[in-house]
């Protein structure tokens, strides 16, 4: 979302997973929310309810953590997956 210099924006001010650029003077009319993006505003910009930024960490890192924790179980599971395998193979081939 990107908004000029001296833009007006009647109602809310709404960004999901993407970034907030406002010029210098802009006004908004109720709230901004930016949630799990990021906010670029100039010196006087104006916003007449609440303003609320969540960073993108609070959402990435979570996700991070939960895809490194499957990762790890579906590589030990194959692991021993492949022990079991090979302790019924006889190698080195019996005589």
């Amino acid at each position: 979302m990107t908004a000029d210099d001296n833009a007006n924006i009647d109602h809310n001010l709404v960004s999901m997973f993407g970034g907030i650029r406002l010029g210098e003077g802009v006004h908004v009319g109720q709230d901004m929310v930016a949630m799990f993006g990021t906010v670029h505003t100039g010196d006087n910009v104006s916003v007449d309810g609440d303003r609320v930024v969540q960073p993108a960490f609070i959402f990435y890192g979570p996700m991070i953590f939960l895809v490194v924790v499957s990762i790890l179980i579906v590589r030990e599971f194959r692991a021993y997956r492949r022990r079991v395998f090979l302790r019924g193979y006889g190698y080195p081939p019996r005589m």
